[in-house]
């Protein structure tokens, strides 16, 4: 039966894709069309690590059609952890600012940051984004097989296709660079920095989630970025890519790894997983906790965890990030479902 619905996904994801191909210019310039009740997202991301400069800057401004702002601001130079403490804003009162300007993105913060030890300190950063390599799309771009048997293995319920459809978004990722600086305290840090931007926006419900774990890292050497996540209506989907050297971004099709890890409702210290890329090879990806922020949405409904992390892609060490989130209600972890049967 799992082969059948799996084919029957295939097909579907086929038209689909034909029918509604990846528009970058409408998904640059996307825009709430109206207020509404908070469940509309317009997330814009930016990851920017080097290992040998034991440096990571990251921020986000989650957009919300309510007028709230959700926002993160995070810069990490050698042992000191410098994080923004409030993370919900009225939108026009955000000290982070995000903005396209022709065919880059800049960003820029002003405000005060908190130490390792919760000492406030005025800051302020501006950065721009420079893209090294195209645009991957995670519905368009990724292998539908990733889809197809996430969605293959799940009971059809009555309800089930409501549910997917209604969460439906767009979710894209590109490699590139950031530089500018950061002033904390009166010392100014030049910024010069790989980095990953995330683009995302659609319904966001952060307690349709039941768990979810993301590892990415970037360097010019290579970059890996491996996603799994547990809705109510698809209870394991796990996609990836990466890019290896002088080759082109390549897309995960299989994965192992230890999923018990990740339902224990603490974010692991170590994680170990092995990809296989495009059917052919296999790459052995390690990820070392650094240091961790939650990030409690709805009450704490969920709780989404940001560790910083040193990784290692078939022994190349890179920086990058080790997220974890978890439901409040622990029993919803990938659905109940048995972890060892989860086809990978």
């Amino acid at each position: 039966m799992f082969h059948i619905k799996k084919s029957i996904i295939l097909k579907n994801l086929k038209k689909k894709k034909k029918a509604n191909p990846f528009n970058y210019e409408q998904a640059e310039n996307y825009k709430f069309s109206a207020l509404g009740d908070g469940t509309q997202n317009n997330s814009y991301y930016f990851s920017a690590h080097s290992y040998e400069k034991s440096q990571s800057l990251y921020v986000r401004l989650g957009l919300r059609d309510n007028g709230v702002s959700e926002v993160w601001v995070v810069f990490n130079n050698k042992d000191i952890v410098y994080y923004l403490k409030e993370n919900f804003y009225k939108s026009e009162n955000s000290p982070l600012k995000v903005q396209k300007q022709g065919e880059t993105w800049s960003f820029s913060f002003n405000g005060e940051l908190s130490d390792n030890n919760g000492n406030a300190v005025p800051a302020d950063l501006s950065c721009e984004f420079t893209a090294k390599n195209r645009v991957v799309d995670f519905f368009n771009h990724m292998p539908s097989s990733r889809v197809a048997i996430a969605m293959a293995q799940d009971k059809w319920k009555k309800g089930y296709f409501d549910g997917v459809s209604l969460n439906n978004s767009v979710h894209y990722e590109q490699e590139g660079v950031i530089n500018g600086y950061i002033n904390i305290n009166g010392e100014k840090t030049e910024i010069d920095l790989p980095c990953l931007r995330d683009h995302s926006y659609g319904r966001r419900v952060w307690d349709y989630m039941n768990n979810h774990l993301w590892i990415a890292g970037v360097d010019q050497k290579c970059q890996v970025n491996f996603s799994m996540v547990s809705y109510q209506h698809m209870s394991v989907l796990e996609v990836g890519h990466i890019r290896q050297g002088e080759l082109p971004v390549e897309f995960v099709t299989k994965t192992d790894y230890n999923r018990y890890e990740i339902c224990k409702n603490q974010v692991p210290t170590e994680l170990e997983l092995l990809l296989t890329v495009e059917n052919k090879r296999k790459v052995k990806v390690k990820a070392k906790l650094l240091s961790v922020i939650p990030y409690p949405f709805e009450g704490g409904a969920y709780t989404l965890h940001e560790g910083l992390a040193e990784l290692e892609i078939d022994g190349v060490k890179v920086r990058g990030i080790l997220e974890i989130g978890f439901n409040r209600d622990i029993t919803r972890f990938m659905n109940k479902k048995d972890i060892s049967k989860i086809r990978a």
